[in-house]
């Protein structure tokens, strides 16, 4: 007889909190990304923002625009904050022609041609952090700060006539200081996959000094760029 009270009364209870409009089963808690290691793979365009080259050979005032990739390595110290390390390549080149007017002012045949080439490789530690707008959408913003070498190539070539020309080639590389500050998106397609898209400000600090016969021919600047990044990311 208890037990039939006992049972009566738990039907009641279920009853009533349905009638509530009540639900009993809790929804499950969001998985925590505390502790776990991440990697980004990236294509990456980056805009020139300042002249590329210091040169009396060279007069004209440009700019090199890059594009590459790198590869992030992530650690998450918890669901908000991480601390990254980023590799990364970028490959620019300009082409344009030069006048020669050393023997008069009306020789104005486009018969010299120079060919800038850059290959830039950086290295940096950083640290992001990230805001949850829900399950599948986020926002970041990062630094980085590290080492850059760039390796700096120039070809000045006189097109002798249609069929043959000649060109002086020379390079030099250097190190420096490396930089950039980010602000991005991210879309998390499953447990372990996701994709993202990032705008960046970076630059660094390599000059090489480029000399032919011992002769300085020009300089690089110190560069600084506006960037766009995309790319997918894997959680482990």
């Amino acid at each position: 007889m208890k037990v039939a009270k006992y049972i009566v009364a738990m039907v009641a209870a279920v009853m009533a909190t349905a009638y509530a409009g009540q639900s009993v089963i809790a929804n499950p808690a969001p998985q925590s990304t505390s502790g776990t290691w991440g990697v980004e793979v990236a294509a990456v365009y980056n805009w020139g923002l300042n002249q590329y080259m210091k040169s009396d050979v060279i007069g004209k005032k440009n700019h090199i625009n890059t594009v590459g990739g790198d590869i992030t390595g992530v650690y998450n110290i918890d669901d908000n904050q991480a601390v990254t390390l980023r590799v990364g390549y970028g490959y620019g080149q300009d082409k344009f022609a030069l006048v020669d007017d050393s023997y008069s002012n009306t020789l104005r045949d486009p018969n010299w041609h120079a060919k800038e080439v850059l290959h830039q490789f950086t290295i940096m530690p950083g640290y992001r952090y990230t805001w949850d707008i829900n399950q599948s959408w986020s926002v970041y913003a990062g630094a980085n700060v590290g080492l850059a070498a760039n390796v700096a190539k120039l070809d000045v070539t006189e097109e002798l006539d249609r069929r043959s020309s000649y060109t002086e080639s020379a390079h030099k590389s250097a190190w420096g200081f490396a930089w950039s500050v980010e602000v991005g998106g991210k879309y998390q397609i499953d447990e372990h996959w996701n994709a993202f898209a990032a705008v960046s400000y970076s630059g660094n600090t390599a000059r090489p000094n480029i000399k032919y016969d011992g002769y300085s021919v020009g300089k690089v600047r110190t560069q600084q760029y506006i960037g766009v990044r995309l790319g997918v990311g894997y959680e482990f």
